[in-house]
């Protein structure tokens, strides 16, 4: 009987670690996520003449350099959508010809350990649209290589769509894996915006291996 319960006591600290490092026995680990928590105003507000660019404290960047903002009510920034923050692109192609867009570019994530990786987020794009003018994409790079597209906005029949969940499948294999979401609205009633960026995977054997190790030496000094 002692022999059962210490087996199960090493069993859950095990997966108690597991857990804290974000990984599941069935769906693998969360390797990144993005949600936006505590970031409302990081991001770029127009106008072009006199913009406000705040990324303080985020660890993503944005390149607007293709944008065209006219007003402070044009911008790409994280917004409070009640009660839920999401980084939102809104006429940012101010003069509505549709050669204006801009980027949100996550910092390059490690997946070197992971097998199985996928990138997951919500998107949600809720007003009437133009195409191509109006355009929303979502991209990958793994290992520096050329740029994925796994999701582009149908917008060829005027209207958008409610907030959605779109994923990539799974990738191929690397070390490294960057995301690109590519954005242009040409109207403040034409709003794009994405959230819960996530990034899963299944640690590789060695990987699992040096956790449960981990979990069992954290049980046994805990016991002692």
């Amino acid at each position: 009987m002692h022999f059962s319960f210490l087996h199960s006591a090493v069993l859950s600290g095990s997966a108690a670690l597991l857990m804290f490092a974000g990984v599941s026995s069935a769906d693998g680990a969360t390797i990144y996520l993005e949600d936006f928590t505590g970031q409302v105003g990081k991001g770029y507000t127009g106008p072009d003449s006199g913009p406000t660019l705040d990324l303080a404290g985020v660890d993503w960047t944005i390149d607007v350099t293709d944008g065209e903002y006219s007003a402070t009510s044009d911008y790409f920034r994280v917004v409070d959508n009640g009660g839920d923050a999401v980084m939102r692109f809104l006429d940012n192609d101010a003069d509505g010809n549709g050669d204006d867009h801009d980027e949100w570019i996550s910092p390059v994530i490690d997946i070197s350990s992971y097998t199985d990786v996928a990138i997951s987020m919500d998107v949600a794009a809720t007003g009437g649209y133009l195409a191509p003018r109006d355009m929303f994409t979502l991209n990958y790079r793994i290992d520096g290589g050329p740029l994925v597209e796994f999701f582009a906005a149908d917008f060829s029949d005027g209207t958008g769509f409610p907030e959605q969940n779109v994923s990539s499948g799974t990738l191929a294999p690397g070390s490294s894996l960057q995301i690109f979401v590519h954005g242009s609205s040409i109207s403040s009633t034409r709003p794009l915006e994405f959230d819960d960026v996530t990034v899963t995977g299944v640690p590789e054997p060695a990987s699992l291996a040096l956790l449960s190790a981990g979990g069992l030496l954290m049980l046994s000094r805990r016991r002692r």
